[in-house]
């Protein structure tokens, strides 16, 4: 592990992307790579990487504050998880997609998010679909002034609010899994279609939970999942 949280590498390159544009999380010392690995997982998952798109050990070092060593160990996690991928010339990129791969990804997502949530809206304490509610309200502020990545990120939490209330240890790490590999096509559903399907159907989750309607919940987050998908296939996905 580094001396200390403080050491940086090199500043990123002018025509690097910034990941975290300059809202990186602080890191403590003694959880240095956890978070850094914890950063990383949480960036995809929130859409902030773009598919294709090569990741820089140097930049993402100096965008987080942190010798490289954190993040090399972050990345090589992210890569024998799938969620990323190395090129023969040691490139590590975010992976494409192929329309047959994205079908799959989608079924499975459905069917796991489904019941996950069906099984959160079982238990679900009035103070935590206040929180969402926030959330979605975020989602919809985002959506009004056109804040691609504020809005990717306010929908990760909505619904992770809601799945982890399941309290599944089963279930959660393959949803965290699927939302890794689902994470920067949703950025591209964004650009390609607009802001509007996703916070209709969260309304209707938030009905759902609040008339204890678990049934109402599960197929609402299908439908959330299945219109982005539909979105993705044709927008997207179209030359794969």
């Amino acid at each position: 592990m580094p001396k200390s949280a403080k050491q940086t590498s090199s500043p990123p390159s002018q025509n690097q992307r910034s990941i975290f544009k300059g809202d990186a999380p602080e890191f403590r010392k003694e959880t240095l790579y956890q978070q850094a690995y914890d950063a990383l997982k949480h960036a995809m998952m929130e859409g902030r990487m773009r598919p294709g798109n090569a990741v820089s050990l140097r930049s993402l070092a100096s965008e987080l504050n942190v010798s490289p060593m954190p993040i090399r160990d972050a990345l090589n996690r992210l890569v024998t998880q799938r969620a990323l991928e190395l090129l023969p010339n040691r490139t590590v990129r975010v992976p494409l997609m192929n329309r047959e791969k994205f079908k799959e990804l989608t079924d499975v997502r459905c069917y796991l998010e489904g019941q996950i949530a069906k099984r959160a809206a079982a238990q679900m304490p009035r103070k935590q679909i206040s929180r969402m509610s926030e959330k979605n309200a975020l989602m919809k502020a985002a959506a009004k002034s056109g804040a691609i990545e504020e809005f990717l990120k306010a929908n990760f939490e909505f619904h992770f609010m809601l799945y982890e209330n399941a309290q599944s240890e089963v279930m959660m790490p393959i949803v965290e899994s699927l939302w890794l590999q689902a994470g920067p096509f949703l950025n591209e559903y964004i650009r390609a279609r607009g802001f509007g399907i996703a916070a209709e159907h969260h309304e209707s989750i938030l009905k759902g939970l609040r008339d204890g309607d678990t049934d109402k919940v599960r197929e609402q987050v299908e439908a959330d999942i299945r219109d982005a998908s539909v979105s993705i296939l044709e927008y997207a996905l179209t030359s794969s």
